[in-house]
C-alpha cells in the first residue's frame, strides 16, 4: 500500500538518504567514482567573478562544499612550519574565508586537502612519494579549528587524492595501503595492503559497495575490487599488459570502471573499460590512450566517455564500444583534469606549467571558450554550487568564473578530428507538471576498436615483469557577475547487469530517452534473507534539488511538505516493482534535460537506518 506522510522525522532521514549533490566537488575526481560529473551547470562563457587569492608556488586541488571553495597555497618550499596553508573563501566573491596551518614535524611534507564532506575538511602533511607519513587532520569547514586527528600513519598526498564512502568516511588508497577512517573520530574502520605501480598517483574509486584500485601484478596491472564496508579483497580484472602506470580508476554512473593504463609505450597504452557483476570483471572495450600521469578523465550525463587518445587528441567516446563520436586535436598537453556538467559540456585542463591552458567545450567538443593558467597542474577544475567554476594557478591566481548568459557560438581553433554536425537547442528545467516519471536496451555485441590516430612515441618493448617503483593577502578582484543552456544528446541507454541478489535497491531505466522512445522504470527490492514485514520503499526524483515522491509523485515543499512512500512486505529473492509502466516519451520540442536524478531506498520500520544499498540513476530527455 502506498501512505502519505507529512513528518519532519521522514524529511529528517529523507535528507540522509538523499544526500545534497548539487554545488558540491568533494575531492579529486569531483565524487566517490571519480568521474568528473557535476549536477551543476558550469560557465559558457569567460565571465570572471572574482580572482585574486593567497600566493603560491605550486597550484593545488580546490575543493568546493556548499558557498565555499578549500584548498591549499605554498607560499614556500617544504620543511618550514610556514610552507603551505589550508585557505577557506566564499565562492560567491572570495572573501569571509579562513587560513590556518595543521601541526607540523621535522620531515614532514608539504599540506594537501584530501577532501570535504558533511563539514569536514580532511588535510595531512603526508606524501612525497609515500615517503612521508603523518596523520590525517579533520578540520571545521565554519573556521578551520581541528576536530580529530588521525590514529593511524598515512602516506598518500595529494596526486593520490581521497574518495568518501556514502557516510562520509575518508577512504585513502596509497602505495602499499588502503584506510578507510572513521569520519567522526578519526579511528580506523579497517586498513588492508596493496601494491600500487608508481607510489604517489595510487588513489581508489568508489561504486556501491566496492573500492577499486589498479594494482602492479605480474605482467601488466589488474584493476583490484575490495568491498568498502570490510577491506576485504575481492577479485581482480584480466590482466592490463604494462610495466608501469601512474594513474588512478574512474567509474561511470552505470557502473563501467575505466582505467588509462599508459607508460608512453604505444604497443600497451590503452583506455579500458570493465564491467563489474559483483562476481568477475569483464573486459568491454580499449582504444588507444595518450600518455600522462596523475590525471582525471570525466563521463558526461549521457554516458559519453572523455579521454586523450594519441595526437594527443580529446575524444568523445561511446560507451558501448569505445568508439569516437566526436573528437578535438590538442595543442600542448601534459596529462588531463575534467569535468562535465549537467549540460554535457567539458571543461578540460591540460595540467601544464609554462604552457598550461583551460579550454571549456561543448558536448561534441567545439570550444567555447579558453583562457592561459600558467602552472595550473592539479588546480581544478571544480565545479561549484550555482555552476561556479574554480581554478587555482600560481602567485596569486585563484579564479572563479559564473554566467548566465547563452551558449555562445562554438568555435574550432584547431580543426577537429572528426568534425560531426550537431546543433545546440535551449534546455528547460522541468516543472511538477512537465515531468512524465522513464525502456532499454541492450547493449550491443562489443567490436574492437582502431583509431587512425598519431602513435604516441614507442620505447623498448615492456618485459613480463612488474615490480612497482617509488620514485593573505591580496583582497579578490571582483569580475563580471553572471543554468546554461543543454544540447541535444546521442539516444543510447546503458543496461545494468543483474548482480547476485544483495540487500537494497536497483533501478532499471534509460540513461536518455528522446521524444517516442520507449520508457520506464522498474525497481527491484533485493532480499537475501527471511521476509521483511512493513518496509517503507521509497523512490524519488530529485530535478536540480527539488523532490517528487513516488507512487503520486508529490512535490516536496520545504519545510513541511508532503511526501510519500510504499510500506509492503519484501519476500526472500528479488522483489520487482513497475514504479513507471512503459510508455512513449513524449514530444518536448526543444526542451531537454540531463543529470535528473532517481534515488531509490528501502528502510527500517523505525525510519533509524537504509537497509542494504540505496539506489540512484543519473538520466536525462530531449
Amino acid at each position: 500500500m502506498i501512505l502519505r506522510r507529512n513528518s519532519w522525522a521522514l524529511i529528517v532521514f529523507f535528507l540522509i538518504v538523499v544526500p545534497a549533490l548539487c554545488g558540491d566537488w568533494p575531492n579529486s575526481g569531483g565524487n566517490a567514482g571519480r568521474s568528473g560529473m557535476s549536477p551543476e551547470t558550469g560557465p559558457v562563457t569567460e565571465d570572471l567573478l572574482w580572482s585574486g587569492g593567497m600566493t603560491s608556488l605550486i597550484a593545488w586541488q580546490p575543493v568546493i562544499e556548499g558557498s565555499r571553495v578549500f584548498m591549499v597555497r605554498q607560499p614556500a618550499w617544504p620543511g618550514d612550519p610556514d610552507d603551505s596553508f589550508v585557505v577557506a573563501m566564499d565562492l560567491e566573491d572570495g572573501g569571509g574565508g579562513w587560513t590556518i596551518e595543521i601541526p607540523y614535524n621535522s620531515g614532514d611534507w608539504i599540506t594537501w586537502v584530501a577532501g570535504v564532506k558533511n563539514g569536514i575538511i580532511y588535510a595531512s602533511r603526508a606524501g612525497n612519494g609515500a615517503s612521508v607519513s603523518a596523520k590525517l587532520f579533520a578540520l571545521e569547514a565554519a573556521d578551520g579549528s581541528q576536530i580529530w586527528e588521525s590514529d593511524d600513519l598515512i602516506d598518500a598526498g595529494p596526486y593520490d587524492g581521497v574518495v568518501f564512502a556514502p557516510d562520509g568516511d575518508p577512504v585513502i588508497g596509497s602505495f602499499t595501503d588502503i584506510w578507510r577512517i572513521d569520519s567522526a573520530d578519526g579511528s580506523t574502520m579497517w586498513h588492508n595492503t596493496r601494491v600500487c605501480s608508481v607510489s604517489g598517483t595510487c588513489g581508489g574509486a568508489i561504486f556501491e559497495d566496492a573500492y577499486y584500485v589498479v594494482d602492479a601484478v605480474y605482467g601488466g596491472h589488474v584493476i583490484r575490487r575490495f568491498d568498502l564496508e570490510t577491506g576485504q579483497w575481492l577479485y581482480d580484472s584480466p590482466v592490463m599488459e604494462g610495466f608501469l602506470v601512474q594513474n588512478t580508476p574512474l567509474v561511470g554512473p552505470d557502473g563501467t570502471i575505466y582505467f588509462n593504463r599508459v607508460q608512453n609505450n604505444a604497443t600497451v597504452d590503452y583506455f579500458y573499460a570493465f564491467s563489474d557483476n559483483r562476481v568477475e570483471f569483464t573486459q568491454k572495450w580499449r582504444v588507444p590512450a595518450a600518455w600522462g600521469t596523475a590525471s582525471e578523465f570525466g563521463i558526461g550525463p549521457d554516458g559519453s566517455v572523455y579521454m586523450v587518445m594519441p595526437g594527443p587528441v580529446l575524444a568523445r567516446l561511446h560507451p558501448d564500444d569505445g568508439s569516437v563520436v566526436d573528437s578535438y586535436a590538442l595543442g600542448q598537453f601534459n596529462a588531463s583534469r575534467m569535468a562535465v556538467d549537467a549540460a554535457g559540456n567539458v571543461f578540460f585542463s591540460n595540467s601544464g606549467f609554462a604552457d598550461g591552458h583551460f579550454t571549456v567545450f561543448s558536448p561534441e567538443l567545439n570550444v567555447l571558450w579558453d583562457t592561459t593558467v600558467t602552472n595550473i597542474n592539479i588546480g581544478g577544475p571544480a565545479i561549484g554550487q550555482n555552476g561556479t567554476l574554480v581554478l587555482c594557478g600560481i602567485g596569486t591566481d585563484v579564479r572563479t568564473y559564473r554566467d548566465d548568459g547563452p551558449t555562445p557560438t562554438p568555435t574550432s581553433e584547431t580543426p577537429s578530428v572528426t568534425p560531426t554536425a550537431t546543433e545546440s537547442v535551449p534546455s528547460v528545467t522541468p516543472t511538477p507538471t512537465d515531468f512524465v516519471p522513464p525502456t532499454e536496451t541492450a547493449l550491443p555485441t562489443e567490436t574492437p576498436y582502431s583509431p587512425s590516430a598519431t602513435p604516441a612515441p614507442t620505447e623498448t618493448p615492456v618485459q613480463p615483469t612488474n615490480t612497482p617503483v617509488k620514485t593573505w593577502t591580496p583582497s579578490p578582484t571582483p569580475g563580471t557577475r553572471p543554468p546554461s543552456t543543454a544540447t541535444s544528446c546521442p539516444t543510447w541507454t546503458l543496461k545494468p547487469t543483474e548482480p547476485p541478489v544483495e540487500l537494497g535497491v536497483r533501478i532499471d531505466m534509460p540513461v536518455h530517452v528522446m521524444p517516442g522512445d520507449l520508457f520506464y522504470i522498474t525497481g527491484y527490492l533485493d532480499n537475501p534473507g527471511d521476509v521483511l514485514t512493513d518496509i517503507p520503499v521509497f523512490f524519488i526524483l530529485d530535478v536540480y534539488g527539488s523532490y517528487w515522491f513516488w507512487d503520486s509523485w508529490v512535490y516536496f515543499e520545504p519545510p513541511n511538505g508532503e511526501i510519500d512512500y510504499g510500506v509492503m512486505d519484501v519476500p526472500n529473492g528479488t522483489m520487482r516493482i513497475e514504479v513507471i509502466p512503459e510508455l512513449t516519451w513524449p514530444d518536448t520540442g526543444v526542451g531537454s534535460a540531463s543529470g535528473l536524478i532517481l534515488w531509490g531506498a528501502m528502510v527500517n520500520p523505525e525510519f533509524t537506518d537504509i537497509l542494504g544499498r540505496y539506489a540512484m540513476h543519473t538520466w536525462g530527455y530531449g
